[in-house]
């Protein structure tokens, strides 16, 4: 799930953070498990061809829970 997001632009390249909540299902000896996690990303975008990619990303994970479902 995506949340705030806040860029600057400079020509065709740019800065931005972008905070994000991750959930994941996986198994854990053999139990099925919710891992829910807070994130923010570093990114460095480049504009080509017309359209913005992300050039470089640093993640930063911040909170994680976990629970059997």
């Amino acid at each position: 799930m995506n949340g705030q997001q806040v860029v600057e632009v400079d020509g065709d390249h740019a800065k931005g953070t972008a905070y994000c909540q991750v959930v994941l299902i996986g198994l854990n000896d053999g139990k099925r498990v919710q891992t829910t996690q807070g994130v923010w990303y570093e990114d460095e975008y480049v504009k080509q061809d017309g359209k913005w990619l992300i050039a470089g990303r640093t993640s930063h994970f911040t909170w994680t829970d976990a629970k059997e479902i």
